[in-house]
């Protein structure tokens, strides 16, 4: 059973989500504050991911996972309003290469949201795989939008220190584990 601060993460991060967006765009104003909105929610989404992976070994690591879906869900809202609204902006014209990238965005959280409940042991294996899946995706994101602009780039920073604290936590558990069993580390 999931406690009340699972239950109530996801709603936090969600109402954060849409404040930052709304805000941002209140902000700037116009199709600019629009843009800078959906970039803003899109790094917000992020930290979030990376608070989600350092956390995932730990309590409470299934609330970030949802926490991060609907952070996520409101980044594509900003970027469906400003694909509608703004004809300059990329998507608003269509493009194969476009629709596959934002269908593929939304197929990935789909087994995230379903798989970040109380899991038994083949949905834990598929959430992992969706997890290293998503964070694939942001790594190629951001790479190739730092081959655009440098700027990029920042977003990245906390996802890397995640995977390291991830890495970290990985580890120790293994060691624990082995600990347990008897198992003396190589030296």
């Amino acid at each position: 059973m999931a406690s009340q601060h699972d239950r109530l993460v996801p709603i936090v991060i969600l109402a954060a989500a849409v404040i930052n967006a709304g805000l941002t765009w209140f902000w700037y104003g116009g199709l600019g504050g629009l843009d800078v909105a959906t970039r803003t929610s899109a790094r917000f989404s992020s930290c979030v991911f990376a608070v989600a992976l350092a956390t995932r070994l730990g309590p409470g690591a299934m609330a970030w996972m949802r926490g991060f879906v609907s952070a996520h869900l409101i980044h594509y809202v900003t970027l469906l309003q400003q694909a509608i609204v703004d004809v300059h902006a990329h998507l608003h014209a269509f493009s194969v290469v476009d629709s596959v990238s934002v269908i593929a965005g939304v197929l990935l959280l789909v087994p995230l949201a379903i798989t970040s409940r109380e899991p038994w042991r083949g949905k834990r294996w598929l959430n992992s795989s969706v997890v290293a899946l998503v964070w694939g995706t942001f790594a190629g994101g951001a790479a190739v939008n730092a081959a655009r602009y440098r700027m990029a780039l920042l977003p990245v920073m906390p996802l890397l220190l995640a995977l390291a604290i991830h890495t970290y936590r990985l580890r120790a558990q293994r060691v624990a584990r082995n600990a347990l069993a008897g198992v003396q580390p190589p030296s």
